[in-house]
């Protein structure tokens, strides 16, 4: 099957499958498994992005279903949660088109087309940068991300690999834009238990460690992300207690991997 936004049906209406999937000119990220893989485009003079998955294997379902995990085997995991942030008002690229191909789940064919989002950056290279950022900025960027990861959740979405890479800022910092990407792991109702809260907003604060956050840019992104500007309540702080724990749980595995040294 193939889903095509109908105000760009003149752009790919009359594309087949296997067309969408040449549509990539220049590669921009391959997963490490090969499985999926990220590319530039240009059509009509506008740019977009397309994300294709190979069949994953019967192995890596396999491992998935051993850990407890819902493994992802097309492209409909992440055009379902573009379609839900859509709806929902949560920032993120807007879907052009998608397509599944197999009934197989080891071995199917899928693709995902979002619109570029001009002029964006990684927040993460946004904060690695040498020259520090003036503190309205940080302050307005940990607000920032506090209100979208609380709109991710009220949606009723999990981001599943929710770090800083994941999400782009564009503008002028004080008045900044954030859009999350990379949803191709969100899982549905999944915010509605604490313990899939707690697992991203634990992965966002070990990347965000790496950049120099401090407990002020933390608590402020916390308040933001409760909806509240008072002092935080004993269940916000029970929540960022176990959040950190989990976050240097994280730190110390990236550590790890980093060197080589096993586990």
């Amino acid at each position: 099957m193939i889903w095509v936004r109908p105000d760009l049906g003149a752009l790919f209406g009359a594309l087949a499958f296997d067309d969408f999937l040449a549509l990539g000119q220049h590669t921009v990220k391959t997963s490490a498994d090969g499985a999926r893989r990220t590319a530039a485009f240009e059509r009509g003079g506008r740019r977009f992005y397309v994300k294709t998955h190979a069949g994953v294997g019967w192995g890596e379902i396999a491992k998935n279903w051993l850990q407890g995990k819902r493994a992802v085997v097309d492209a409909a995991t992440e055009a379902r949660a573009l379609e839900r942030c859509a709806a929902r008002g949560v920032p993120a690229p807007r879907l052009v088109a998608w397509g599944v191909a197999g009934v197989n789940p080891a071995a199917r064919r899928s693709f995902v087309v979002t619109e570029e989002l001009a002029g964006a950056e990684r927040l993460s290279a946004v904060l690695a940068r040498e020259a520090p950022l003036a503190p309205a900025e940080r302050r307005a960027l940990a607000r920032r991300l506090g209100e979208l990861v609380a709109r991710l959740h009220a949606a009723g979405l999990a981001h599943r690999d929710l770090y800083l890479d994941h999400v782009f800022v564009r503008g002028a910092r004080g008045e900044a834009e954030l859009f999350l990407l990379d949803l191709h792991r969100a899982l549905p109702g999944a915010s509605a238990r604490e313990r899939w809260r707690v697992k991203d907003l634990s992965a966002l604060y070990a990347s965000a460690r790496a950049h120099a956050v401090t407990n002020t840019d933390a608590a402020r992104f916390l308040r933001a992300y409760a909806g509240s500007a008072a002092r935080l309540g004993e269940r916000e702080r029970a929540l960022w207690r176990r959040c950190a724990r989990r976050a240097t749980v994280y730190g110390r595995r990236s550590a790890r991997a980093s060197t080589g040294r096993p586990g």
